[in-house]
């Protein structure tokens, strides 16, 4: 998916990917980098910086966010970004639950519904990517009496399924 979405190069040494890095543009304002992956053997060549710094010029003007790792993050801070927050990755297998009476699943009906609440959490414009999850996989809602609150992604990847992005209203019903 990130492929279709996304503009990125590999570094080949004797025709061997040893590094990528893609760009995924949100509209005209937003990008993401990710997908920056350094072979372990070629590191402290300059080539992960060089990577990153070629999808940098592939975003233009769009204000750049990425999610790394710790090992990439003195890179990513010599390049103007500034770390604001942690991201946790759960894995395992997941029992079987029941969903509380208001989470349903929804069709692809609802997607302008959840283009907008995820325009409104994440501050740009991912509905090229929201179409694709919607052809990819599947949406859980949590549906109150004003409409959708929150919702959930789902789709096939590895091994298994991931979730995401999860995306809910505040509290107090706002927007995210």
């Amino acid at each position: 998916m990130i492929w279709s979405l996304s503009k990125g190069q590999v570094a080949l040494e004797a025709g061997r990917v040893v590094g990528t890095a893609f760009m995924t543009p949100f509209g005209n304002t937003c990008a993401t980098l990710n997908t920056i992956i350094v072979d372990e053997a070629m590191r402290g060549r300059g080539l992960g910086r060089r990577l990153t710094t070629t999808a940098l010029e592939q975003a233009g003007d769009r204000e750049c966010r990425l999610t790394g790792t710790a090992d990439g993050l003195p890179l990513y801070e010599k390049l103007g970004f500034v770390a604001t927050h942690d991201v946790r990755q759960h894995q395992g297998t997941v029992r079987q639950v029941s969903a509380p009476p208001a989470v349903e699943w929804i069709g692809s009906e609802h997607l302008p519904t959840l283009t907008a609440l995820d325009r409104a959490a994440f501050g740009a414009d991912r509905a090229a990517l929201m179409n694709a999850l919607a052809g990819e996989g599947r949406f859980a809602a949590i549906i109150n009496e004003d409409g959708i609150a929150a919702f959930a992604a789902v789709r096939a990847f590895g091994r298994g399924e991931v979730v995401g992005p999860v995306v809910a209203q505040d509290c107090d019903g706002r927007e995210p």
